[in-house]
């Protein structure tokens, strides 16, 4: 243990010095690097002023771990010792959780083998539903952080927090994947498809914990057939990751608090850390978590001293934050901790503006969340919902304070922070409403039936709805044609082909134009092999020198949200007069090419 220390700590000295090294590189040397780094070889951002604050913070940090080497040093026997116990302790504690998790899976396994059997294939049906839209186009804030930070090096996935949609812990994913598949789009959808899957499991394990297998087959049937959730399983972001992250951890608050394990405790502290390392809003559901643990001490928890057990969880949180902290200092030191706190997506709102939009945004996250189940479906998921309301006391306690902890603190961070403006903030709430709703429904009808009919009920019941909403949600084709992001290019690889295939673009004078889709072409340009310098920016018509060398552009017309007017129009090239009539180039699904031409220049 002493020497793996030494090495460590030998090494982050290595490092240490290097980069402080690094933070004397002159500005231009610097600009010229970053700016390599850029999606169109410019990065707009880094300026003198910003470089004068990076080298700051890049010296300050360098040099506090400098001066905290020789601490580290002298403290190194008793640091050392703690790491021992602490890892003999964590051995310890790991058979102690396995034996548990291995002597409920033996009993779950034995005594209900048709019911594990029915799951996998409720698992296997949710893998094939979001297998189906794996290969959708590309959506344009996958392509923003695909472009901008997962198809660079590694250090800028870790670092850079310039746009806000990096989940960074995804975006690493992305990164690692990019190396091994290239920058297809299924590979960088891969963490979220395996997240996605995950959750059918996560929630049938969660409300089997907490109710029954009726209620867990039905809920995981309901999440393996869930629109939204299918959609960002097949979307590179990090939401399903930050779902499955909660749903792990309600599992373990739940084991927590009855059993003292400092294992279970510490993939509690990593699991937490990597939610908040993918989305700082997991802030939201980890403060379920947390308010729900200590209701079930406070309230259930048998235990003569359940002090005890809230002192374990006091102690887990300065870990959490020192190993978010730890995470994020590579962002902190090159993007500024303002990029973090100070951003559009967590900085609170007036109290205005919670008046006038709270119930437009309520009403769009319900429609987010019941899209693709029919009406019918849909109103008795609400009749059980109402049921759990009225009859909560007659409900498993723990149920119950977990729609308490969840009403509870959601409300709070609205009233505070007033944060609520995206209904994809609040789909890891979709396993809890439906495991709820599904208690309530199961409360209506659980006299009428044999405790051995209840099995083969849920599975009546289950195949019912993979037969009904799988159906709905392929004939309705919602998520595919989703605008959760932004519309989608649909014809997006064609052009990309086309172009490379019938433009010349060698004397850097034909221009293409796709305002809405900029990012998504950039993508295609870069995947072809395509100058992505020739992909038109807004106004790029004050740029003397496009003026100057353009002769012909080409334009995407994808329908009316982004006709060939609005594009020239946005450009600017509707003011000039000298543009021959356009010709339609080709017609493809959707889209269609135009090209304009200079009068000056002749017509091929």
């Amino acid at each position: 243990m002493r020497l793996w220390f030494n090495i460590t700590l030998l090494l982050l000295i290595i490092v240490d010095l290097t980069i402080f090294s690094l933070s004397f590189l002159p500005f231009h040397h610097a600009k010229q690097f970053v700016d390599s780094l850029g999606p169109d070889g410019r990065v707009l951002f880094f300026d003198h002023d910003y470089y004068l604050s990076l080298i700051l913070r890049l010296r300050f940090t360098c040099l506090l771990f400098l001066f905290a080497t020789p601490l580290l040093w002298f403290l190194r026997p008793s640091i050392v010792n703690l790491l021992s116990i602490y890892l003999t302790s964590v051995s310890n504690a790991y058979r102690s959780f396995k034996a548990d998790i291995n002597l409920y899976f033996k009993s779950l396994y034995i005594y209900n083998k048709g019911e594990i059997y029915f799951l996998l294939f409720i698992v296997l049906s949710g893998l094939s539903l979001r297998l189906y839209y794996l290969f959708t186009p590309i959506r344009i804030d996958e392509a923003i952080v695909f472009m901008k930070i997962a198809s660079k090096p590694f250090f800028v996935c870790i670092s850079s927090y310039f746009t806000t949609g990096n989940h960074v812990f995804y975006t690493a994913m992305v990164n690692m994947l990019h190396y091994f598949f290239g920058d297809a789009v299924w590979a960088m959808r891969l963490p979220a498809l395996l997240a996605g899957t995950l959750l059918i499991p996560a929630t049938y394990f969660l409300f089997r914990t907490l109710s029954n297998n009726f209620v867990a087959l039905i809920s995981a049937t309901l999440v393996s057939l869930s629109s939204p959730l299918i959609e960002y399983s097949t979307n590179a972001r990090g939401y399903t990751t930050i779902i499955l992250v909660f749903l792990i951890l309600l599992l373990l608050a739940n084991y927590l608090s009855t059993n003292r394990n400092l294992f279970a405790w510490s993939l509690f502290i990593v699991a937490s850390a990597l939610g908040f390392y993918t989305i700082p809003l997991f802030l939201l559901p980890f403060g379920i978590v947390i308010c729900w643990y200590i209701l079930i001490i406070i309230i259930e928890n048998n235990q003569t001293n359940k002090y005890t057990y809230l002192k374990d969880l006091l102690i887990s949180l300065p870990f959490i934050f020192v190993c978010i902290l730890i995470l994020y200092l590579p962002v902190i030191v090159i993007s500024g901790y303002g990029s973090l706190i100070n951003n559009q997506y967590v900085q609170a709102n007036s109290f205005s503006y919670l008046f006038y939009n709270l119930v437009p945004v309520l009403k769009s996250t319900l429609k987010l969340f019941i899209r693709d189940i029919p009406l019918s479906i849909t109103l008795i998921l609400a009749l059980g919902f109402l049921v759990f309301l009225i009859k909560i006391r007659s409900f498993d306690v723990k149920n119950s304070l977990l729609l308490v902890s969840a009403l509870s603190w959601c409300c709070l961070v609205i009233l505070v922070k007033r944060i609520f403006q995206y209904p994809r903030m609040w789909l890891f709430l979709i396993p809890i409403l439906v495991g709820l709703s599904v208690n309530g429904l199961f409360y209506l009808i659980k006299n009428i039936l044999k405790e051995k009919l209840i099995l083969y009920s849920s599975i009546i019941v289950s195949l019912f709805l993979l037969l009904t909403l799988s159906s709905t949600i392929i004939i309705n084709n919602s998520i595919y044609y989703s605008d959760t992001d932004a519309p989608l290019l649909v014809d997006g690889d064609e052009i990309a082909q086309y172009l490379k295939h019938e433009i010349n673009f060698e004397n850097r004078k034909t221009y293409v134009a796709d305002l809405l889709h900029r990012y998504q072409m950039m993508y295609y340009f870069k995947r072809y092999d395509l100058p992505v310098s020739q992909l038109l920016k807004s106004d790029s018509i004050e740029d003397a020198d496009f003026l100057n060398k353009f002769t012909d552009i080409i334009v995407i017309d994808n329908g009316p949200n982004q006709s060939q007017e609005i594009v020239l129009e946005a450009i600017g090239l509707d003011l000039i007069d000298n543009l021959q009539p356009p010709v339609m180039l080709k017609k493809f699904k959707i889209a269609s090419l135009y090209c304009y031409k200079k009068q000056c220049c002749p017509v091929n």
